[in-house]
C-alpha cells in the first residue's frame, strides 16, 4: 500500500502563478530474489489512483482531475537480513511500463528513479541458534 502527497508552485516569466496539488494512493505486491546474501532484484507491479488539482493563484479558477495508472517497477537493491530476527534494505528501481499517468514518470514520460529504503524486525524472533 502506498500514499503520496505533493504540492508544487510554478511561476512563469510573465508572473502567472499556478499551484499543483497531487494526492496519490495505490496498491501492489513485490517479489525479491536474493542471488547472494547482500544483493537482491526486486519486481513490483502496482495500480495507482491520482487526484490532481491545479489552481491559478492570479485568478479564482481551478481544475481537478482523477485518473488511474499502472506501473511495473524493477530494480536492484542492497540489504542485510537475519531470517527470524531483522532486515534492512536500500532499493533503486525504475518504472518499466510506459503509462503516461504513472507517478514514476515525468512530464515527458521519462522514467524517474524510485529510491526506497527501510528496516524491519520480527515481533516474535526465532529462538533457534
Amino acid at each position: 500500500f502506498n500514499v503520496n502527497y505533493s504540492t508544487q508552485t510554478y511561476t512563469d516569466g510573465s508572473g502567472y502563478t499556478t499551484r499543483f496539488k497531487n494526492f496519490d494512493y495505490g496498491a501492489g505486491v513485490f517479489a525479491r530474489v536474493w542471488p547472494v546474501d547482500f544483493l537482491f532484484i526486486q519486481f513490483q507491479p502496482e495500480v495507482n489512483w491520482i487526484n490532481s488539482t491545479q489552481t491559478g493563484l492570479n485568478f479564482s479558477g481551478s481544475q481537478s482531475h482523477t485518473y488511474k495508472s499502472t506501473s511495473f517497477l524493477g530494480g536492484v537493491g542492497y540489504g542485510g537480513r537475519l531470517i527470524g530476527s531483522h532486515y534492512s534494505y536500500f532499493t533503486l528501481m525504475i518504472d518499466l511500463m510506459n503509462d503516461i499517468n504513472s507517478p514514476y514518470r515525468d512530464q515527458y514520460n521519462t522514467a524517474t528513479p524510485v529510491v526506497r529504503a527501510g528496516f524491519g524486525f520480527y515481533f516474535k524472533p526465532s529462538r533457534r541458534k
